[in-house]
């Protein structure tokens, strides 16, 4: 009643602040305490925005619930009391709610080859700390008219992006590289035979260079059945989130600019993002060691509803 009020008040300069008072019933106090209202209101609001739209600019494709875990301690500092149903609100009456994108892979995974394979030993296992087991993938990016493939390695715990590598063919060498940042990365006197390598059954991951490299420091070898996208969903998660959510799904002019986003989308994502099944920590918080509560959600085969492996994968993101 009141916002009808000073809307009239707004329209027709002859009607007075009494008039409007006596009209609907309450007291100029009160007409005037709730235009201050109004404008608090909308300078939080113009406060919220600023800060979401920070961060929307760093992390275009971010999910809602996610930029409030992130502007939450800003907000408080500030006085501001906001949940997620209002930044909600505010986000659906300014067009910032994300809309699902669509997308599109040529095949990177050639399992025709002769090489060795090995089982899934990874599957349904109890991960308690990081650096027990990484999963690793290679997806593609559109650069200039060709394409360049970015090979991950991923801390199937923490969720971590431990190594990666942008290489212009879909040989060997840049998953090598890949592997031996991960390897980099880990604590010294690490003890590798604790540490599982799942992958698929690429002839990158299969070939005497890469299996050698891995048996040399004793690391245990796990792959995903043949066309299997289930055993290996983690890292199918990733190429999804790293395309989608930090623009490396779109066209790239240069491949020099191709690396420099590749490395901030990777920076952005291990220590800006918040993961649901981190339990809103960063991968980066998780596997330095902050206490969380991790889900692992080992995805199952869902026949009957072919949105399963989407719902599965949401709930690890």
């Amino acid at each position: 009643m009141l916002q009808v009020g000073q809307k009239m008040r707004r329209q027709d300069r002859g009607i007075t602040v009494k008039e409007l008072c006596v009209h609907f019933g309450y007291s100029r106090a009160r007409y005037y305490q709730g235009q201050k209202e109004n404008r608090r209101r909308m300078e939080q609001a113009d406060t919220v925005l600023s800060l979401a739209h920070r961060e929307r600019y760093l992390q275009p494709r971010l999910a809602s619930d996610k930029v409030f875990r992130l502007i939450k301690p800003y907000l408080e500092e500030q006085g501001i009391k906001l949940g997620r149903d209002k930044l909600y609100a505010i986000f659906r009456d300014k067009g910032l709610l994300l809309e699902t994108l669509k997308r599109q892979a040529p095949r990177t995974t050639n399992s025709g080859h002769e090489f060795k394979r090995y089982g899934n030993i990874l599957k349904d296992k109890d991960l308690t700390a990081p650096n027990q087991a990484w999963v690793c993938d290679i997806t593609y990016l559109r650069v200039q008219q060709s394409w360049m493939y970015l090979c991950l390695i991923m801390d199937a715990y923490s969720r971590k992006i431990v190594g990666w590598h942008l290489h212009n063919t879909l040989e060997m060498v840049g998953c090598m590289k890949a592997l031996d940042m991960a390897m980099k990365s880990l604590p010294k006197g690490f003890d590798h035979k604790q540490l599982i390598h799942h992958s698929d059954h690429g002839v990158q991951y299969c070939c005497h260079a890469y299996r050698k490299k891995l048996h040399r420091k004793g690391i245990q070898i796990s792959m995903a059945a043949v066309g299997d996208c289930y055993e290996n969903a983690q890292a199918e998660r990733l190429n999804g989130i790293l395309k989608q959510e930090y623009g490396l799904g779109g066209w790239i002019s240069q491949k020099d600019h191709a690396r420099k986003l590749t490395a901030q989308a990777v920076e952005l994502y291990n220590t800006r993002r918040p993961h649901r099944a981190l339990g809103l920590h960063t991968p980066q918080q998780v596997h330095a060691g902050v206490d969380a509560k991790v889900k692992m959600h080992w995805p199952k085969k869902n026949r009957s509803r072919p949105n399963g492996e989407q719902k599965a994968l949401e709930h690890a993101a």
